[in-house]
């Protein structure tokens, strides 16, 4: 089963590869001309889709796999993500973990 190490390297891999795909996307959207905003707006979806799924397969994770994807997320989401992303993903990680918690005293 996943560990809370495995969860930890998750939340780094992600929020890196975004990180690297914002920088690629920034650089080359202004040379895009229009199609650069189509482009942007498209990978805005995707990525909205992306955290809709992950979300989803929250409900799946182990305790110790959630958590360390959460401090994970605490550690350097609050250098590579904006505010409004990693409040988003971290109050549904939460949320996810205090379920998750409750059903298992129960």
């Amino acid at each position: 089963m996943p560990s809370w190490e495995n969860g930890l390297a998750t939340a780094f891999v992600s929020i890196v590869s975004g990180y690297i795909t914002f920088l690629l996307l920034g650089a080359i959207e202004g040379s895009l001309g229009p199609a650069g905003g189509y482009l942007t707006a498209l990978l805005a979806v995707m990525a909205l889709i992306a955290t809709i799924e992950l979300a989803r397969n929250m409900n799946y994770w182990s305790i110790g796999y959630l958590a360390g994807w959460l401090l994970g997320y605490l550690i350097i989401g609050t250098y590579l993500l904006s505010w409004d992303e990693l409040l988003l993903s971290f109050g549904v990680g939460a949320t996810y973990l205090i379920v998750k918690g409750l059903r298992k005293v129960k």
